[in-house]
């Protein structure tokens, strides 16, 4: 039996073409047709400047959030993210701190809240419900560096306590989409040894995806940019999707509740990015491999209703081009695993 993963909120904020906002605009910052940006950036030897959101009240009190961005971080400057969350008639919790994107050092960040629980790198889990949602994005410039540009922020929330939205059913079209294909154990590929030997998937699904929207980058490329120095990661999934980002296109992290939401995507031509976890004899075509955390690129179904992926770390002397995962199977590794999935679209 496939596990489900509750009700999930999906909301977008788009900064692009805009004059207005939702939320409170600092001092020197400004909304162009490009998003949100420094005015004057460096010209005084630094500069920085937040955008703090309205109050977001959910359609129903949530348990779970997660907070990704599409932006653009020139060398020289930084984006800062942070959220809060509230209970009605309470007061709201401190300010989660994600990370700076480009960071230029590593800070303690506030990940523990007394009263709402603990952020997991990029994954709040919060130990009760709450039912609003605050925003806070911190642009940073040092002397002459061009200003960062946020285009879009996403927050997924999720209340992991109720029963699933959706119902899965097989695929009434079967569908399969020609992604690329690259191992992260590929030498000529990823073009970094050291990204190898700690595990390179999360960068190189993305890589697949983005060379499949006609964009030929590299393992490497992705991986340098989507790195998390604070957790010494590769797999951030906001900052992978951020990564993708500044390739023009739009990514987001979201949770699914079955397959059905990953078939409508793909029925648009469009992959998704999964994160599963495995132990031992749990999948088929890996009986003698597990993971507590690996990306995987869906590309389609079989008749059967058989889910065919790109795995960057293939199967037991299979290709992981086009391997076909049991249904079932894949979908207790990946919806025991939260439902959580990276969407990389065209240009936003």
């Amino acid at each position: 039996m496939i596990p489900g993963t509750g009700r999930h909120i999906l909301i977008r904020h788009s900064f692009v073409g805009r004059r207005d906002s939702e939320g409170t605009v600092g001092d020197g910052l400004g909304i162009s047709d490009f998003g949100l940006e420094l005015k004057e950036p460096g010209c005084d030897g630094g500069k920085s400047g937040s955008f703090t959101s309205d109050e977001i009240k959910l359609d129903f009190p949530c348990n779970e959030l997660i907070l990704s961005w599409n932006a653009f971080a020139p060398a020289g400057s930084s984006l800062e993210a942070e959220f809060g969350v509230k209970r009605e008639s309470a007061e709201w919790s401190g300010w989660f701190q994600l990370g700076e994107w480009t960071p230029d050092n590593i800070r303690p960040l506030f990940r523990r809240d007394p009263e709402y629980g603990e952020l997991h790198i990029d994954h709040f889990k919060s130990s009760i419900h709450f039912g609003y949602v605050r925003y806070r994005i911190k642009l940073n410039v040092l002397r002459g560096a061009r200003t960062p540009v946020l285009r879009t922020v996403f927050l997924s929330a999720s209340d992991t306590t109720a029963a699933s939205d959706e119902k899965d059913v097989y695929p009434t079209v079967v569908t399969d989409i020609a992604v690329p294909f690259i191992s992260q154990h590929d030498a000529a590929a990823v073009k970094n040894s050291g990204m190898i030997s700690a595990g390179c998937c999360a960068p190189t699904s993305v890589a697949m995806v983005l060379n499949y929207y006609g964009i030929p980058v590299s393992v490497e490329t992705i991986g340098l940019r989507a790195y998390d120095h604070y957790d010494g990661i590769f797999g951030n999934w906001v900052y992978l999707a951020a990564a993708a980002s500044e390739f023009g296109l739009e990514a987001s992290v979201r949770r699914f509740s079955s397959w059905r939401g990953v078939e409508k995507l793909l029925k648009d031509t469009i992959p998704v990015i999964i994160s599963v976890s495995y132990g031992k004899g749990d999948l088929t075509p890996k009986p003698n491999r597990e993971s507590r955390g690996h990306l995987i690129v869906v590309r389609g179904f079989t008749e059967s209703g058989d889910v065919i992926c790109n795995d960057p770390d293939g199967g037991e002397n299979v290709s992981g081009e086009g391997l076909v995962y049991d249904r079932d199977e894949l979908g207790r590794a990946f919806f025991g695993h939260g439902g959580v999935g990276i969407v990389i679209t065209g240009n936003d």
